[in-house]
Formats: C-alpha cells, structure tokens, sequence
C-alpha cells in the first residue's frame, strides 16, 4: 500500500510538468507557456500554470522553436515581423540579429556580422544565445534625470533590449538625450543591436564560477572577474573589472524605483539587500554591453 501511495504522489507530481510546452528563444532562454495561437507575426500564450493570467504575445522572429507538451515540436527559421516581445509591447526597429555560420560554447568569441564578444548564455545546439563585449566601462546608471521624471520604465528583469527600447520611446517623446543615461548611452555606442543588460541576463555571468552558481563570497566573485578579463584580453578587449580601487558590482538596466536599479553583486549578507531593493543610480558601477545572436 505504501509503495502504491508514492508512485501515485510521483505520477500525480509528474503531471504540471508533461503539460507545459517550451518556447526557446533566440538569446537561449526559454519560456515555459500554454501556446494558444501561433501566426504569421507571432505566438500568443500564457504563462505554464496560469490559466487565469494575461495573454502574453511575442514576435516569431525571437522564437527558435516550440516544444508541445505532447513531444511535437516547431522549428522557426523564417524571418518573421518582429511585431511583439514578452510583454505584448512593441520592440520597434527590427533587431539586427547577425548571421551564424557555426556553432558556440560559453566563453568562445563570437565575431559575425560586425558584432564580436564572449559568449555568456547558448542553446543546446551552440546557434543561439547572448553575447557580452570584451571592452566595458565604469558609469552611473543615469545622472539623476530618472529621480526628476520618476517614471519605471526599465522593469522587465529578462529583457534589456525591451526595456532599452521603453526608455528610448520616453526620451524621444521627452525630447531628452541619452546623455542622461551614461550606461545605456555607452552600450549604445558600440553599435546596432547592443544594450545594458536586464539583472537576468547579466546573471549568465555565473557561468565563469567553478559550479555555474551565484557566488557565495567575495574570494568567488573574484575569479569570476578574473575569468572575464583573461576572456577579454585573450579576444582583443580590456580589463575592465578592477576589484582592488571599485566595487565588483555591474549595472543592470533593471530598475527597483525612481531612484535605484539592480546591480549584479555576489550573494553576502552586506549586499543582499542591495540585490533585491538596488542602488543608487547616479553610482558609478561596471558596465558591459550584451547583444544576442
């Protein structure tokens, strides 16, 4: 009776996870989603597990493939019109993906299409995933404009191109630069498609750890900049994390509010809370510039 009890427990378990269909992206990272609609545009879906919740929409030209739950699966290789990202808004401009002849592993260097960095996130098949530039900065967030103007506009904690193209709408219906912005400005400066990561995004750098986690102290985080910067210097670019005279902290382009977004810091008492309620955005703090492929 007692074994019957735990294979029931076991299938019963099972079952939330063989329901869920898997949509894999073009930057590696998945989605777990009830598809509802799949066109010419884009997919339309709701998150795995609430049935309840909006109806999210995201471009076809992001979408590598769709994994049903019953094992079928959709392969996408066209171009399709990047009319939506995962929140339903639109991404403007289409985003110059470069071309990929071969595939890649973390930490090999990228250099297609004029974009060329470390590979920090790929997909099984090495063909697509996110890049970081071998050459960075050390800038504030913004020059104290976002407590002025207090709008969130940089929420989204997976996306940094979405919420780089949030915050450029607002600056060209605010008639404001960019030179407000010094890390966003500076990503920008490297070329199309380059942007200040979201907090998710800049998380791949947990890669270059011994066990792929978050780092526990700050004798891990070390080698994980150290890692960065042999990677950069091997591939033409810079050291550009300096742990003895600043903060080991990178920028993300996620906000916490008016006044304060999200660093990548290691995982320690003294920062904890600076990981869930951020810093101040007029700080300097390390800066690198992803773009996917």
């Amino acid at each position: 009776m007692k074994r019957l009890l735990i294979l029931l427990c076991g299938a019963l378990c099972a079952l939330p996870a063989a329901a869920q269909d898997i949509i894999l992206l073009r930057d590696a990272s998945e989605i777990r989603a009830d598809v509802k609609e799949v066109d010419e545009r884009s997919i339309a879906y709701r998150n795995f597990g609430d049935e309840t919740g909006p109806l999210r929409r995201i471009g076809r030209d992001r979408v590598v493939s769709i994994t049903y739950a019953n094992g079928e699966k959709e392969v996408y290789t066209d171009s399709a019109d990047p009319s939506a990202s995962a929140s339903g808004e639109a991404y403007g401009d289409d985003y110059p993906w470069p071309p990929v002849s071969r595939s890649y592993r973390i930490g090999d260097l990228f250099s297609e299409g004029g974009v060329e960095g470390i590979v920090v996130r790929v997909d099984a098949l090495g063909r697509h995933g996110l890049v970081m530039s071998v050459c960075g900065d050390w800038l504030a967030y913004d020059t104290g404009i976002g407590m002025v103007y207090n709008q969130l506009l940089c929420t989204d904690r997976n996306d940094g191109w979405a919420n780089q193209c949030r915050l450029e709408r607002f600056l060209t219906s605010a008639g404001l630069s960019w030179d407000g912005f010094p890390a966003f400005a500076w990503c920008r400066s490297l070329g199309p498609g380059w942007y200040l990561p979201a907090i998710g995004e800049l998380e791949c750098l947990w890669h270059f750890s011994a066990d792929g986690s978050a780092p526990r102290n700050m004798g891990q985080m070390i080698r994980i900049c150290k890692r960065i910067n042999e990677l950069s210097r091997t591939y033409g670019g810079e050291d550009s994390i300096d742990w003895f005279f600043r903060l080991m902290f990178f920028w993300s382009s996620t906000e916490a509010s008016g006044e304060k977004a999200l660093p990548l810091v290691w995982v320690h008492n003294r920062t904890r809370s600076l990981r869930e309620q951020g810093m101040q955005k007029t700080k300097p703090l390390n800066v690198r510039a992803f773009h996917r492929f």
